[in-house]
């Protein structure tokens, strides 16, 4: 398993030495999964310290991407993984559905290099 930031990172280097003028990109993050471990621990890492890892690396990340000078859309969905709390559809520990109860932000979209309308 990679560390987020340095597969993001090298996902942009290969996009940097890339002919394409477009590029669609899935990328599963897994911080936040439910019962991840760190290495060496037999515990469930806490969340809140795998929650603040995966938003330094995505901060850490952004700003690599406002460097390149690249026009970048990013889209941030949340799917399965450690949720706090669960509802009547699912459990705490599985996130498959960003319903309303378990988030109040169900996706982030953040442009970079944008400049309106073409």
């Amino acid at each position: 398993m990679y560390e987020d930031l340095a597969v993001l990172n090298r996902w942009l280097k290969t996009e940097e030495a890339s002919s394409n003028p477009r590029n669609a990109t899935f990328y599963n993050t897994l911080p936040l999964h439910d019962g991840n471990h760190f290495p060496g621990q037999s515990k469930t890492a806490d969340y809140k310290v795998r929650a603040q890892k995966l938003f330094d690396d995505l901060d850490n990340f952004f700003t690599e991407l406002e460097k390149s000078g690249r026009k970048v859309m990013v889209v941030v969905v949340p799917e399965h993984g450690g949720a706090l709390k669960g509802d009547k559809m699912q459990v705490s520990g599985l996130r498959d559905i960003p319903s309303p109860s378990i988030t109040n932000v169900p996706t982030a979209v953040k442009f970079f290099r944008h400049e309106g309308a073409a």
